[in-house]
């Protein structure tokens, strides 16, 4: 159809437009001192408001700490009491704070909503530990159900 064609060019130069307007108005956002992800930039943000690196310091670190809690779990349900179970527990406990530890100190939005997580970021962290240890339970039949209902 040629009237959409046409609209579809319009919003296109508009968007071209709109994102020279961008990168010339926005000298002063680029990425600079402030926003290098230096360590320090990271355990002392500068900034009180979140910002992309922030943002993204937030996103890595909780993947990395779903992937310790999970490596966690999986060693606490089928190491038991051994040493080599209990090292590996210790050092993923330290390694988790750790990075519990970084996503604490970010900023966080001061947006008001309805609803806010409480004790953040300790209590998300420790739901995640009770509910993937909890799954970690589960016997081989339970998953296999699980899985075979997922499919259908």
């Amino acid at each position: 159809q040629p009237s959409v064609n046409v609209q579809y060019q319009r919003a296109s130069c508009r968007e071209e437009i709109r994102a020279e307007s961008i990168n010339e108005s926005s000298a002063g956002f680029l990425p600079g001192s402030q926003d290098l992800c230096t360590f320090s930039n990271l355990l002392f943000p500068k900034n009180e408001e979140p910002s992309r690196l922030s943002g993204f310091t937030v996103n890595i670190c909780t993947s990395v700490l779903g992937v310790l809690v999970c490596v966690f779990c999986v060693v606490a349900v089928q190491g038991g009491f051994q040493i080599w179970a209990v090292a590996v527990l210790a050092t993923l406990a330290v390694v988790c704070f750790v990075i519990t530890m970084l996503i604490g100190r970010q900023p966080e939005s001061k947006t008001k909503l309805s609803f806010k997580v409480p004790l953040l970021p300790f209590l998300p962290v420790l739901s995640m530990f009770i509910n993937v240890y909890l799954m970690m339970q589960l016997d081989k039949g339970t998953w296999m159900r699980f899985a075979i209902w997922m499919a259908i």
